[in-house]
Formats: structure tokens, C-alpha cells, sequence
């Protein structure tokens, strides 16, 4: 069964919200793009963020929609490489709040899996060969402590979620900057299933 989705084709994202968008060493002061305070916005039937300052990180969550407790999920969603794959780029695949995530970055060929919890810190990493100005299909399943991510519907990748773990959240996007100060990231079709088995019904 379906969770959640959004198309944004009607380029609406009032029903999402900024949960954090700061910079890394400036904390009350947010990302920025040409001088100016970055946004997150819903255009050409997509949703996305651009970034072109100092170190920082934003996230974009829905405003109403929690995981059910304990039960296996697939988040999917299409993303796009824009202009290069040179540059930072997030997607949060369980969202509690600032101190606790589970998201996927994505620079150049490399695709780094991170997990935090309170003070925990988990990192590791993959090759892939994006190509620059490419939207690639993304597909990731959480269930039973295993995490697959699947690219254009191929499993990529397989990874075993170990304690410590948080209850609840949601999904969202992610975007930052470090070392590298420009980000481009536009997101589409976000659907979130139900892995678990539809009981047979009873005669």
C-alpha cells in the first residue's frame, strides 16, 4: 500500500516544511545562494535547491506524514545531476529531527550512506557512475535492519542498520555545501510503499 506521494505538479510544497537550514559554522545564519537566504522551491513540476556559500546543510520534510513503527518501507523518488556531479547532494531517508537521520549523499561517483543518532556518527561509502545532467530513479528499502538501495531499479547496494536506532520520523531532502560551495538538486515522483506482505483476506 501507499504511504505517501508527490509529483509536485502542481507546484505546491506548502504541505512540506524547512525542518533546518544553517551553516555549519554560523548556525543562526542560513544557506546561501547569490547573497542572498537560499529557499527550497517547486518548479517546472519538481522540487529543489540551490546553493552557492559558505558550509551548510537544509532540510525539506512533509509537514504531516510519520513512518508507521517497526514496518518495512520502500522511499522512492527521482533526482537530478544538474550541470555536474560535482557537487553535494542529500537525500533523507528517515528524518527524527536535526540529532537523528538516515540519509544517502551523493558527489561525483561516490555515494556515501550516513547515520546519526544523538552523539553516533555511522559513514560508508560506494562507486557509482553517475553522469553529469542525468535523472536517475532511486529506490530505498528499509525492513528488517536491512537498508538496499536500488539505482534505475538495480539494486546497488546492501547494508546492514545495527544499533543505536531512534523511533519514528519521516522522509525528506537534504542538500549542503562543505569544501565545495555550489549545489544544485531537484527532486520528483516521491512515492513511500509498504514492504510488508497485504494479509490474505478471509473467506
Amino acid at each position: 500500500s501507499t504511504y505517501f506521494q508527490d509529483n509536485f505538479n502542481d507546484n505546491d510544497i506548502s504541505d512540506w516544511i524547512v525542518a533546518r537550514n544553517m551553516q555549519w559554522l554560523d548556525p543562526p545564519s542560513p544557506c546561501l545562494y547569490q547573497g542572498n537566504p537560499t529557499t527550497w522551491k517547486a518548479e517546472n513540476g519538481r522540487v529543489g535547491v540551490k546553493i552557492d556559500g559558505p558550509g551548510c546543510v537544509t532540510e525539506l520534510i512533509p509537514n504531516n506524514f510519520n513512518l508507521i513503527e517497526g514496518a518495512g518501507y520502500s522511499y522512492s523518488f527521482e533526482m537530478e545531476f544538474t550541470n555536474t556531479v560535482s557537487a553535494d547532494r542529500n537525500v533523507i531517508f528517515k528524518y527524527l529531527d536535526s540529532s537523528n537521520w538516515y540519509d544517502l549523499k551523493f558527489y561525483d561517483s561516490t555515494m556515501w550512506f550516513q547515520k546519526v543518532v544523538g552523539d553516533y556518527y555511522r559513514v560508508e561509502s560506494t562507486l557509482y557512475p553517475f553522469q553529469d545532467n542525468q535523472t536517475y530513479h532511486f529506490r530505498i528499502e528499509l525492513s528488517d535492519n536491512r537498508i538496499k538501495v536500488f539505482v534505475n531499479d538495480v539494486q546497488v547496494w546492501e547494508l546492514a542498520d545495527s544499533s543505536p536506532y531512534f523511533s519514528g520520523g519521516t522522509i525528506g531532502f537534504q542538500a549542503s555545501v562543505g569544501a565545495d560551495p555550489n549545489s544544485e538538486v531537484w527532486f520528483d515522483n516521491v512515492v513511500v510503499r509498504s514492504l510488508d506482505p497485504t494479509p490474505t483476506p478471509t473467506p
